[in-house]
């Protein structure tokens, strides 16, 4: 797959469908301005003078001629491919002591610190420059700390209360990791306990790449399988068990930072 930075050179639109504008349902289109910029995009397929492309935002269509870049040299990927493994190649991963009861709320700060150092945040080498920064603006488990720091280092990443599945791919694909929020404990059939974040760095057919701070967990039961060092680095988990716990109540209403890239990049 060829990749481009595309820019729009008018109001225009994002479709579903290589069709025109007003046959289109509202859920299938999503409007776009004069001079938007979306970059690493990467080139499905061209037809009926649309282009599909792979992007931060999801797989859409774009009418051509409204949009400068299409053509361009390609820019290079952003992830590696093992098989049917999208990854993120040479992803750091820091491991958290959670038998010590001080270290049970600093699953956050871990997926952060990871996804900060593999988007070469200046700053950000391990896991302790991270949480030192955090803990200037209140407790390690505080949204509003975590956001003022991402806001210090010059970063564009979000936290969303809705994130699905595609978004996670969509992220992936774009060279960004996500650090997404489960619920880890109780029973696959009804998850229950305080959330627990993860770095997620790349994914296959049936399966989520993640790196997990805390060891490997059992997802059907919530029980930790390992949780000696080493043992929640690139683990391979269940799309399926994982979704449920990443979207307790279905749909999409998954909790995760997102957008790891310094603004305006």
């Amino acid at each position: 797959m060829n990749y481009v930075n595309v820019t729009s050179t008018c109001k225009t639109w994002l479709k579903k469908r290589p069709e025109k504008i007003n046959e289109l349902k509202a859920e299938e289109k999503a409007k776009v301005y004069s001079s938007r910029t979306i970059r690493r995009c990467g080139i499905i397929a061209r037809k009926n003078n649309h282009t599909h492309l792979a992007t931060p935002l999801g797989d859409w269509w774009v009418f051509d001629q409204h949009w400068s870049g299409l053509d361009s040299n390609p820019v290079s990927r952003p992830y590696e491919t093992q098989s049917d493994l999208i990854y993120l190649k040479n992803f750091p991963y820091f491991f958290c002591d959670s038998l010590n009861l001080e270290n049970k709320l600093k699953s956050q700060c871990y997926a952060l610190a990871m996804c900060l150092k593999y988007s070469k945040v200046e700053g950000i080498n391990d896991v302790m420059d991270y949480i030192k920064l955090v803990s200037n603006y209140g407790k390690v488990n505080s949204r509003r700390a975590h956001r003022a720091v991402l806001k210090d280092l010059g970063t564009s990443v979000k936290f969303t209360l809705s994130a699905d599945p595609e978004d996670i791919k969509s992220q992936i694909k774009s060279g960004n990791p996500v650090a997404a929020s489960i619920v880890s404990g109780g029973p696959i059939s009804s998850p229950v306990g305080r959330t627990h974040f993860v770095a997620i760095s790349g994914f296959n057919e049936s399966s989520w790449q993640v790196q997990d701070p805390f060891g490997l967990l059992e997802l059907n039961t919530g029980q930790w399988l390992d949780q000696r060092e080493g043992s929640g680095n690139s683990i391979l988990y269940d799309f399926e068990l994982f979704n449920r716990r990443f979207c307790v109540s279905g749909g999409s209403n998954g909790w995760c930072w997102m957008n790891f890239r310094k603004k305006g990049g």
